[in-house]
C-alpha cells in the first residue's frame, strides 16, 4: 500500500495490522516536502509555532530559542514516554504506526519525508515498539503510548524483533538502522494524535463485527433447541418496524432455521427468545454507528498545530479522542446487552426438561455451574458498562482541562468482548445439548453449528471437567463457527 491514502477502510486498517507493506508515495513525498517549507518560513519569520519554539501544555507561552529548537523535540520524547500495566499486542501498535505515517503522509504537519519513511521502516521490517496500554487520556492525542513508538526512532526503549522483546537500538543495528534526529515539530507530530486508541479500536472492533455474526448464529441455535415460536421472525410483523438491525436479524433468524421442524405450542417465548431481532437487531445500530467513526478517525488529520497551505498555523482540538471514546461506551452497551440476553437464553434452556441438560440431575449436575460463570461474566461486563468517556480529569495544570480517556473506554470494551466470547460459548454448548437430549433433527446451518459445537464439547452423558473444553471453544469461536455462514453475511458493514 502507498500512502498518503485518503480513503481507508478498516480491511485496509486489518490488512497491514497482519503484515502488509507500506510505502510513502511519489505524491505523498512532494506533499510533506511542501508542508516543511512552509514551516521552515513561519519559523524564520518569527512566528509564534505552538510545541515548535513554545513549549508544551501549559508551558505554551515559554518561548524557545533557534538553538533549542531539536534538543526540544528529543526531551518531548525522552519525557512523555512513559506508561504502566500490560502492553499492547504486536498488531495494535503496527496499526498505529501505520495510521500516524499516514496521517503525517498528508503534508499538514510540517515534518521531513525521513521522519515517516523511518516509521514505514520499523514497520516494514517487523520492528514493533513495546507500548504499554495504561497512560493515555485521549487529549492531547495519546501522548505517552505514541512517545514510546517515537522513542524506539531515536534508538531508544524496547521493541518485539523477531519473536523476542529486545532493546530498540539493538534491533536497529541488526537491520543496518540508525537512530533518526529529531529537528523542529517532529517530536510533537510524532505524539500528537489519536492513532493508538484509533488502532486499538479498530483492533476490537474487526473482531466485534464478526463476533455479532456468531452471536446471532448462536442465537438461532438457542431458538431452534428451545423451538421457538416463528411467528416472532415473520417479516411482515418485523418490517412494521423498520429498523435496518431488526429486519436483518430476522431475515437470518429465518434462514438458519429455514427445513428445520417447529413444533411449539406456546402461545409466547420469554424476552430473550421473542425479542431476539430486536435487541441484538439495536446492537447491530452501534457496531454500523462505531464502524463509521472509526473510519472517520482512520481518514482525518488529528495533529495540532497543522500547517496549513496559504494561510500558516491552524491551532485546534483535532487530537481530540471524544468520539472514539464515545463509540466504545456505546459499543460497551450493545455488547453487555448481548451477553444479558445471552445469559437468560442459556438459564431458560438449563431449565430442561431434564434440568440442567444432563440425564439422572441430582446425582449429575450437568450444566448448573456453565450458568453460573455466565452469570459472573455478564454482572462482570455490567460493571464494566459505566461510560469512560464522561470520566474527565484535568491534566497539564489545568491548560488540557477536559480529555477523553479513550485507551480507558477501549480497555473495558476488550474486557467485555472477550467476557461475550464466553458466555457466546456457553451458550452454543447448552443448545447443542438441549437439541441433542430432544432428538431434534440437526442439518442446514443448524447442523453446521451443531457439528462446529460438539469439535469441542462432546455430549454430556455424565458429569465430567469440561471447563478446558469450553474455554477451548470458545478461544476458537471466530474460525470455527465463521465458516458456517460462507456467503452472504447479511451484517457485512
Amino acid at each position: 500500500m502507498k500512502i498518503p491514502e485518503y480513503h481507508l477502510r478498516l480491511k485496509d486498517f486489518v490488512s497491514v495490522m497482519k503484515g502488509e507493506k507500506v510505502s510513502l508515495s511519489p505524491f505523498g513525498k512532494k506533499k510533506v516536502e511542501e508542508g516543511r517549507k512552509r514551516l521552515i518560513a513561519l519559523l524564520k519569520e518569527g512566528v509564534p509555532v505552538y510545541g515548535v519554539n513554545t513549549g508544551f501544555g501549559a508551558l505554551c507561552e515559554r518561548k524557545i530559542g533557534e538553538k533549542e529548537l531539536d534538543k526540544l523535540q528529543k526531551n518531548l520524547i525522552l519525557s512523555h514516554s512513559l506508561g504502566a500495566g500490560e502492553v499492547f499486542p504486536p498488531e495494535v501498535i503496527r496499526g498505529a504506526i501505520f495510521l500516524r505515517a499516514n496521517a503525517l503522509a498528508k503534508g499538514f504537519s510540517g515534518v521531513r519525508p525521513e521522519v515517516i519513511e523511518s516509521l514505514l521502516v520499523l514497520l516494514n521490517r517487523h520492528i514493533i515498539p513495546v507500548v504499554n496500554k495504561k497512560g493515555s487520556v485521549g487529549a492531547s492525542g495519546d501522548l505517552l503510548p505514541l512517545a514510546q513508538i517515537a522513542l524506539v526512532l531515536i534508538g531508544k526503549g524496547d521493541v518485539f524483533y523477531k519473536g523476542r522483546k529486545v532493546k530498540a537500538i539493538s534491533a536497529l543495528k541488526r537491520e543496518n538502522l540508525f537512530p533518526i534526529n529529531l529537528t523542529a515539530k517532529e517530536g510533537l507530530s510524532l505524539i500528537n494524535g489519536t492513532e493508538v486508541s484509533c488502532a486499538y479500536l479498530a483492533f476490537n472492533l474487526n473482531l466485534i463485527n464478526q463476533l455479532f455474526l456468531i452471536a446471532n448464529l448462536i442465537a438461532g441455535l438457542s431458538f431452534y433447541a428451545e423451538q421457538g415460536d416463528r411467528r416472532v421472525i415473520d417479516l411482515r410483523l418485523v418490517r412494521l418496524k423498520p429498523y435496518s438491525g431488526q429486519l436483518k436479524t430476522a431475515s437470518l433468524l429465518k434462514r438458519i432455521l429455514r427445513g428445520m421442524p417447529n413444533r411449539t405450542e406456546r402461545i409466547q417465548d420469554p424476552y430473550s427468545f421473542r425479542c431476539i431481532p430486536q435487541v441484538h437487531g439495536a446492537c447491530y445500530e452501534v457496531i454500523r454507528f462505531a464502524n463509521k467513526i472509526i473510519e472517520t478517525e482512520m481518514n482525518s488529520v488529528t495533529d495540532n498545530p497543522v500547517i496549513y497551505p496559504e494561510i500558516g498555523v491552524l491551532t485546534g482540538g483535532n487530537f481530540h479522542a471524544q468520539a472514539l471514546s464515545q463509540a466504545s461506551d456505546f459499543l460497551s452497551i450493545a455488547l453487555t446487552t448481548l451477553s444479558l440476553i445471552s445469559e437468560r437464553r442459556i438459564f431458560y434452556l438449563l431449565s430442561g426438561p431434564p434440568p440442567f441438560l444432563i440425564r439422572e440431575s441430582g446425582k449429575n449436575s450437568g450444566l448448573m455451574m456453565a450458568q453460573v460463570l455466565a452469570a459472573s461474566l455478564a454482572g462482570e461486563n455490567k460493571a464494566l458498562s459505566y461510560p469512560a468517556s464522561i470520566t474527565s480529569l484535568p491534566t497539564s495544570l489545568n491548560q488540557e482541562d477536559f480529555v477523553s480517556m479513550s485507551i480507558n473506554a477501549i480497555s473495558k470494551l476488550e474486557r467485555i468482548r472477550e467476557n461475550l466470547e464466553m458466555i457466546l460459548a456457553i451458550e452454543a454448548v447448552a443448545s447443542a445439548q438441549a437439541i441433542e437430549l430432544k432428538g431434534l433433527p440437526r442439518k442446514g446451518i443448524i447442523g453446521k453449528i451443531f457439528k462446529e459445537v460438539r469439535e469441542f464439547v462432546p455430549f454430556l452423558e455424565k458429569d465430567r471437567e469440561i471447563g478446558k473444553e469450553i474455554r477451548d471453544f470458545a478461544r476458537n469461536l471466530y474460525p470455527t463457527l465463521g465458516r458456517c455462514l460462507l456467503t452472504n453475511n447479511p451484517f457485512s458493514l
